[in-house]
């Protein structure tokens, strides 16, 4: 006679009816998932397509050696990314980290001072091309004066919007709306080419901080 081994209880404890209990893996995680990497993926695509274009129509409006200057001015903003110094490297890092601790007050810490680094960095760096700017605009190169400005507001803002406020998104919904932001920044991109078509090397300038 075959005898059935049920689990052993443990008495007055409520964990021993979580443990007699089957485990359910979670079936609509899947789908969730693949429905975010298709919203990613497709407004990755669509971005993609836009930049594609508005560089096709620019190429045509401008003459080589105006977009050449404007492209070697657009340059300089990259650089800014030097100076985070590692900070936004630990920001995601750490943040990552003390949700899974549920640590609140550490997290809102670890981030007031990303912000304020990310913040700080910035308008450093654009005072710095506005200063180049400035020595341009004397030395009597008014066009590429306005890259240098247009460029000091890009590298100005590009610490707090790319680095930091990317670091936080951590949640699907939260990659969802990132997708949305930067389609949307695509496509507006794309609309503010009428500046190009009507005030050519000063329209690059404003479609670069519109």
């Amino acid at each position: 006679m075959t005898e059935t081994i049920s689990p052993p209880e443990r008495a007055g404890s409520a964990d021993a009816a979580v443990d007699a209990q089957p485990l359910s893996l979670p079936l609509s995680k899947p789908a969730s998932t693949t429905a975010l990497v298709g919203i990613v993926a497709g407004s990755g695509g669509l971005g993609t397509a836009f930049r594609f274009l508005t560089q096709l129509i620019t190429v045509r409006l401008i003459d080589p050696a105006s977009l050449g200057l404007f492209n070697a001015v657009m340059l300089a903003p990259s650089y800014v990314e030097f100076t985070h110094l590692g900070i936004m490297d630990g920001l995601r890092r750490e943040v990552s980290f003390e949700i899974g601790r549920k640590d609140r007050g550490e997290i809102e810490s670890i981030a007031s001072a990303a912000q304020f680094w990310a913040l700080a960095s910035g308008i450093l760096f654009g005072i710095a091309m506005l200063a180049v700017a400035l020595f341009r605009f004397l030395s009597g190169e008014r066009l590429e004066s306005l890259a240098w400005v247009a460029g000091a507001l890009v590298a100005s803002t590009s610490p707090y919007v790319k680095s930091y406020l990317g670091g936080l998104y951590r949640s699907g919904g939260d990659f969802k709306r990132l997708s949305a932001i930067t389609l949307t920044q695509n496509i507006l991109a794309f609309a503010a080419t009428a500046f190009v078509w009507l005030f050519q090397f000063a329209g690059l300038c404003l479609r670069m901080i519109a």
